[in-house]
């Protein structure tokens, strides 16, 4: 480290110049860093579960919901309907956005004297006023399993306008647009946004008000550290100045390699500051003692270098190396903070190590003031004395102690709850929380489940499993409000035949097929060929425990009860075993009647098989 010290110094001029003009350029790169609230960027977009993700959103229109949500005492009411209508016309007009539902733009299905009409519960053009006109609609609306937990809430206090936004669309920009909007109406109803592109909003304006208001703490917290430390302009400016460069050029990296800060990120500059300081620290405070002890100026330095600085860069390598660790998540996002924290502690210990003995060659050495011999002890000198002298008179049982909270804390290890709850991360009174947690309580939460279905979907064989898969999904808690061109034919059947439930021929679909034909929910539901359709439902939680024990039970009954291979096959012209066959039909009504009581409440205690 001799050498390297002396090269240092032959090399002064260069090393600040080159420092400064990389600050600087760093500092304009810092300019361009864009945060990212994406919650979707966060994940590795190679997975194969996000990849399918996407096709999907790419196949039905996109994958991210705007919800905003209405709340008053009773929502059929001409101001609040107007309200809704507004704000639904309003995002119909906007090309970012593919699909828009909502009490006033919602499909409905009604039985006319020659047939079966397709159409809306509400004239948008016509939004009725009159009390009983109302009062009819709103017994009407709550009386319909497809609009109760899906548009309204099951007392009538909320209305939502839920939104779909096409895949290329820029969340943030049209969540912004929206909510601008939305609050321009007039109204007194409570609002509510919910949803990515909201929730992207509320974050970015997280991590902005983060680094505004932590940055300028913890630089304060290290101005007094430093200050009472040293209590010398130079104990304190140089140390900062080393934090201050490196933290610039880890950002300044950032926005060059195109990395957009995150939740995670956000962090990075209070870390940097944080840990690089410590470098800085320890260099000053070495060359302040060697200059105590008579070495000039340009031989201090040197033994600085020489003494602290190999201390120093295991200590920084050793950091970084911790950081690191983080490359082995499966988040982007972790991912990157650990990289470049790793990178901004390398940047710390450079600047410290070259820049700050370059700036200390050209400043004149401190005057040591000559301290009179006093025979009291300053009160740190006796506080550290008294610690020492308890630490060996108890080293025994300091010791033990010692390897007591080592066991419990291996032992506690295993004791560990490993869940995720996003709203728990906000405070009750913040806006996304509100809206989250309304949404859970009243309209069966915010996060969409998507299962694609591949197949005829006129064949009524793969319908019925549809509808099978269905009413398991609502007989499971968190579940909610499953839906998928199934319900349409089920309910166009029961209002045309009064049967809900899947045609028995493909004619039978097909004739009520027809009236879906042009409407523009079915782009939502299934895709042009007809061989691939989603059925959509709500996830009542976003506890990530309680939502893997979820997937984990709809993957296995998809895997164990939902044929993925039907057959066709004519019962008088082959030889099967009909008392086989009845009792696979059998077993498969009592199935179904069980899921349906679970989901209604109902207790059966004889089954059927």
């Amino acid at each position: 480290m001799r050498k390297f010290a002396e090269l240092v110094l032959k090399y002064r001029v260069p090393i600040i110049i080159g420092t400064i003009i990389i600050t600087v350029f760093m500092a304009f790169q810092i300019r361009k860093l864009e945060i990212s609230s994406d919650i979707l960027e966060y994940l590795p977009q190679d997975d194969p579960n996000v990849v399918l993700f996407n096709e999907v959103g790419d196949k039905f229109g996109g994958n991210s919901l705007a919800m905003v949500a209405l709340e008053t005492d009773d929502v059929f009411n001409p101001e609040t309907l107007n309200r809704v209508n507004t704000i639904t016309q309003k995002f119909k007009e906007m090309s970012e956005i593919s699909y828009v539902t909502s009490l006033t733009d919602v499909i409905d299905i009604k039985k006319m004297e020659d047939g079966l009409e397709v159409g809306k519960l509400f004239d948008e053009r016509n939004i009725p006023s009159e009390k009983n006109e109302l009062e009819s609609i709103k017994n009407y609306t709550l009386s319909k399993e497809m609009y109760r937990g899906n548009i309204i809430s099951d007392d009538g206090t909320i209305a939502i306008v839920i939104a779909r936004l096409k895949e290329d669309a820029d969340r943030l920009v049209v969540g912004q647009e929206m909510k601008e909007f939305v609050l321009s109406t007039t109204g007194n109803e409570k609002l509510y946004f919910a949803g990515i592109p909201f929730q992207m909003i509320y974050l970015t304006d997280v991590i902005n008000s983060d680094v505004v208001k932590l940055l300028p703490i913890v630089l304060l917290l290290l101005i007094i550290t430093l200050a009472i430390s040293f209590r010398s302009k130079r104990g304190v400016i140089l140390p900062l100045v080393t934090v201050i460069i490196s933290t610039t050029w880890g950002l300044g990296l950032m926005s060059l390699f195109g990395i957009k800060l995150t939740i995670a990120s956000d962090g990075i500059p209070i870390l940097l500051i944080a840990i690089g300081s410590a470098y800085g620290i320890h260099l000053v405070n070495k060359y302040m003692e060697d200059i105590r002890k008579g070495d000039n100026k340009i031989e201090a330095i040197k033994d600085t270098i020489s003494e602290v600085g190999v201390p120093i860069f295991l200590a920084g390598l050793t950091t970084s190396i911790g950081f690191l660790a983080f490359l082995v998540s499966n988040l982007t996002i972790i991912r990157e903070f650990g990289i470049f924290t790793a990178i901004g502690v390398m940047f710390a210990y450079l600047v410290a190590i070259t820049f700050l003995p370059a700036l200390l060659s050209f400043m004149p050495a401190p005057k040591i003031k000559a301290k009179k011999k006093s025979l009291e002890p300053t009160l740190m000198n006796r506080f550290m004395s008294g610690l020492s002298r308890l630490i060996l008179k108890r080293k025994i049982v300091i010791l033990i102690i010692g390897f007591f909270i080592v066991f419990v804390g291996i032992f506690s290890l295993f004791k560990i709850n490993r869940e995720v709850n996003m709203v728990d991360y906000f405070k009750k009174d913040s806006e996304i929380r509100q809206a989250e947690d309304m949404m859970e309580s009243k309209l069966g939460g915010s996060i969409p489940i998507q299962i694609l279905v591949k197949g005829d979907l006129q064949e009524p064989a793969v319908l019925k499993e549809m509808i099978k898969l269905e009413k398991y999904l609502k007989s499971l808690p968190d579940v909610h409000s499953p839906q998928s061109i199934a319900d349409l034919i089920c309910e166009m059947n029961d209002v045309m035949n009064d049967s809900y439930c899947i045609p028995e021929t493909r004619e039978g679909v097909a004739n009520l097929w027809f009236f879906l034909e042009g409407n523009e929910i079915l782009p939502q539901l299934i895709n042009s060929q007809n061989n691939e359709g989603l059925i959509q439902a709500k996830l009542g939680t976003v506890n990530t425990k309680k939502a893997n024990l979820i997937t984990s039970q709809i993957e296995r009954f998809i895997s164990e009860n939902i044929n993925s291979d039907i057959l066709m096959i004519d019962l008088t012209e082959s030889n099967f075993n009909l008392k086989e066959i009845n009792q696979e039909r059998m077993e498969n009504i009592s199935n179904k009647i069980l899921y349906d009581a679970d989901h209604y409440g109902f207790e059966i205690k004889d089954k059927m098989i």
